[in-house]
């Protein structure tokens, strides 16, 4: 039989479907846009649908170590990994996971930082640790030709073949106008190689500098030594270096040697950490005190200014930053954002401008990168260091810890009763076992397992306010979730429209079936 909308009613059909303005928790839950949510724990964007999907699962390791591994660099010109194992205030030791799928253990590194920076220079791999300059030779030049696939370290040391420079202390690399440019981390210097060479003995050494030769070694002194800050890290932006400061400031380093042109470009960024500074399309983006945000650059006019970047999920970032990375999956059109080793890691997804959250349960996550076989891990688990490919066909990390998934609606609210009387929920399952469970204020009114993706459910759920949500440990897409929602008023037919867009007319009245 059907329901009639009875006298002082009104109905209306609310969407939750269409989730593409992701995680919003800078405003109170009945502000958000209808397109948003409060929670999206362990869920992705389906690149084609826009739909809310399940994370990609950590695989099973292709490697696995005594002590964690802290970090990843892919060089997509060689298709090799390096990657570093080693605690937290330590030397690391350097491997490769090379495109035959071999882990080959290449020496030490000369410093402690657990994240060193690494450059392909002129066909070797250089590897910078807080410490001196080092270099693994794929391509050596005729007076370091015995040293073949071999790392050396860049200390003024004479080896077989040839006597290699004394380079400075860095932890900064970057590439520019067929140089290799390289700082420290708590200094004020740039160092810039001579042009093609980083590796003779007057390449890149700390006081050289010809002066009658322009394509010689050169370093820039007292980049704003005046503010009392010192270099967090150097990145590059269209054709400028940018130096990002422990004071706040950034400034730009423009032209070339030895017409260099140094500029105060912005205040106040409060960026957090080296390693959550990267490039991002023409900005920079960044995690800061006041969580994530970007440096951007008016080609027109040279301008700089920064701005807030992750304002629905500042909140959160900002709270309890320590020592944040992100991670550039371009391919993926993702940006993984960690504010430190243990907290829930946001993602931001590149086509929608929209913020999900990723959580790993007890599994440290110290890095991500993009190799030709997909994006590889890396961080610790049960006391053991772990090197592993994301994995979007599996449903568990590891295939033995359960992916937990939550989704918490908008709110809805008005200042009369409210009735969830009918709710319609469609997914898609690909692998699981487990149930889905589909509440609304803490009611459950839907459960779908493998064998049953859609439900049209009647409810008596009553409330001035309601909140829908979902938890899963399925493998699932979201693919449609409503609810008809029925509004008591007062017998003259007014009432207050609450949240805009939620309620419009008493026209919206009408029978269900």
């Amino acid at each position: 039989m059907a329901y009639q909308v009875r006298k002082h009613e009104a109905k209306q059909q609310i969407e939750f479907s269409d989730n593409t303005g992701g995680i919003n928790i800078s405003r109170e839950p009945d502000k958000i846009a209808d397109n948003e949510c409060v929670d999206a724990t362990n869920f992705q964007f389906n690149f084609y649908s826009g739909k809310f999907c399940t994370r990609p699962a950590i695989d099973n390791p292709i490697d696995t170590e005594s002590e964690p591994i802290t970090c990843l660099w892919y060089d997509a010109s060689t298709r090799i990994t390096f990657f570093f194992v080693g605690r937290n205030g330590q030397k690391k030791t350097i491997k490769m996971l090379n495109g035959a799928g071999n882990i080959i253990v290449l020496g030490q590194t000369s410093g402690t930082i657990d994240k060193p920076k690494c450059l392909n220079f002129g066909g070797n791999v250089f590897f910078a640790s807080g410490r001196k300059l080092q270099a693994y030779l794929m391509q050596p030049p005729p007076w370091l030709i015995s040293q073949r696939n071999k790392l050396v370290t860049l200390d003024g040391s004479s080896v077989a073949g040839g006597t290699l420079n004394n380079s400075p202390n860095v932890d900064v690399l970057y590439y520019k106008s067929g140089r290799l440019v390289c700082a420290a981390g708590g200094d004020d210097t740039i160092y810039y190689s001579a042009v093609g060479d980083a590796l003779s003995e007057k390449a890149i050494g700390i006081d050289y500098d010809d002066p009658d030769d322009e394509s010689s070694a050169k370093y820039i002194q007292n980049v704003g030594a005046d503010d009392a800050g010192k270099f967090l890290t150097i990145v590059p932006m269209s054709t400028d270096i940018v130096v990002f400061k422990t004071s706040g400031n950034v400034y730009t380093i423009s032209g070339e040697a030895p017409n260099w042109y140094i500029s105060l470009v912005g205040t106040n960024s409060d960026a957090v950490g080296a390693n959550a500074i990267v490039p991002f399309a023409n900005d920079i983006a960044f995690v800061s005190t006041q969580g994530l945000r970007k440096l951007t650059n008016s080609a027109t006019y040279g301008n700089y200014s920064t701005e807030e970047f992750g304002q629905k999920c500042n909140p959160s970032i900002m709270d309890g930053v320590s020592n944040p990375w992100i991670s550039d999956l371009r391919d993926r059109r993702q940006m993984v954002i960690a504010k430190n080793n243990y907290d829930d890691i946001y993602v931001f997804h590149y086509n929608l401008g929209a913020f999900t959250k990723w959580n790993f349960n007890n599994i440290t996550v110290n890095d991500m990168t993009e190799t030709q076989n997909g994006v590889l891990t890396c961080g610790e688990h049960d006391g053991q260091g772990f090197l592993a490919y994301l994995n979007d066909n599996i449903v568990q990390d590891f295939n033995t810890t359960p992916i937990n998934q939550s989704y918490t609606s908008r709110v809805i609210h008005d200042y009369d009763l409210l009735n969830s009387h009918i709710n319609n929920v469609n997914i898609s399952t690909s692998m699981g076992n487990d149930n889905t469970v589909v509440s609304c204020n803490g009611n459950v009114f839907a459960t779908l397992d493998s064998n049953t993706t859609t439900k049209h459910v009647r409810s008596q759920i009553r409330g001035e306010t309601l909140q829908y949500s979902l938890s899963t440990t399925n493998r699932i897409n979201l693919e449609h979730l409503s609810a008809t929602v029925i509004q008591s008023v007062d017998g003259s037919g007014a009432r207050n429209n609450g949240n805009a867009g939620q309620w419009t007319s008493l026209a919206d009245a009408i029978n269900s079936r």
